[in-house]
Parts: structure tokens; sequence; C-alpha cells
């Protein structure tokens, strides 16, 4: 999907600044981003940040600056805002992820309840325990929520949560052992 461009983005930089070490200078995807028509005007409006760097203990010179389009990065006109593109990238990308999720959620009965997982504690499941108090493996401790409750409120959640209806898990319940609640030192 194509939006109209606003402003093109670049990164503006020299050897000297780049380093693997965050502390001792840029990386290269954590440079600035500098914003232009093309790369030589990039070059001279991101020429002011570059000055503190030197190349093998000498000054830069003009020729030593380099440019490169970060598209990613450039502005473009999404629902009357001005946005970076990956940002817009972003919001289409979750706006489909809950739409699917939706629609997978609204095919099961409005009776139906679901646990919200968030994660595992080895192969053991782990769920949003009652009341929202935390984590839990264990079924009698975890929260139920309507369907009405997931799609109102928890749907807009992070990705890491998967919501499984009650109905589904009740027929894999298993019983374990949990060996955090054992003393190998009794036995």
């Amino acid at each position: 999907m194509e939006h109209e461009l606003v402003k093109k983005a670049y990164k503006v930089y020299h050897l000297g600044m780049i380093s693997e070490n965050p502390h001792e200078g840029y990386t290269f995807d954590n440079l600035p981003i500098t914003y232009a028509e093309s790369h030589s005007e990039a070059k001279k409006k991101g020429e002011k940040h570059l000055f503190e760097y030197e190349i093998d203990g000498k000054p830069h010179t003009f020729i030593d600056i380099k440019t490169v389009r970060a598209k990613n990065a450039d502005m473009i006109l999404f629902e009357g805002k001005e946005m970076p593109r990956y940002e817009v990238e972003r919001y289409i990308a979750d706006n489909k992820y809950k739409s699917e999720l939706i629609q997978k959620i609204s095919k099961y009965p409005d009776t139906e309840l679901f646990y919200i997982q968030k994660g595992y504690v080895g192969n053991c499941m782990q769920f949003w325990a009652l009341g929202d108090r935390g984590y839990t493996c264990k079924f009698n401790s975890a929260q139920q929520y309507t369907k009405e409750q997931i799609l109102s409120h928890y749907i807009n959640i992070s990705k890491e949560n998967k919501f499984w209806p009650v109905s589904y898990l009740a027929n894999r319940i298993s019983s374990v052992v949990d060996s955090q609640n054992v003393d190998y030192s009794e036995v």
C-alpha cells in the first residue's frame, strides 16, 4: 500500500562515528535521521552532528561524509497525519492481527469462556491468574473471561498473550508433579 511521501529520510555519517559499542559512537542502526530532498542536501544538513567524531584521530572532511536512504523512516501521509513509514507499517500490521483475532474469537458462541495465556513455565502453559493478579499454571487458579470481555477490552493487549477457549483446553489438562515442590534430600 503506497502513501504520499512527505519527506525523504537519510542516515548521514562518516566511518569515525560508527562503533560496535553504542557508548563510543553510533551503531549503523541508531544513526540519527536527516530529512532532505536529495543525498547532497542531506549531507549538508546532517554535517553538523558529525563534527564531534574524528576519523583515525583526524577531523573529517566533507568528502568523508556518506549518506544512505532510510526509506523505512520516510515521513508519509497516513490518515491525514505525517508519520514515519515504519510506524504506519506497524499500525497496519497490528490492525490486521487484531482483525484476524476478532474473527477467530467471534466464531465461538457468546457463552464461551476464555483463558489468557502469558508464556510458559517449562512445558506448562502460564495463564493470567484470578482477579488479574499475576500468573499461574493451575487451571483452578486461572481467570476465565467471557467472549464479550475479550472482544471489548483484552483484544488490545500484547501479541504475546494468547486466548484459549476453556472448552478446548478442558480436554487437555494433565496432572504433573512440579519439581519445585519436592525436596530431594528427604528421599
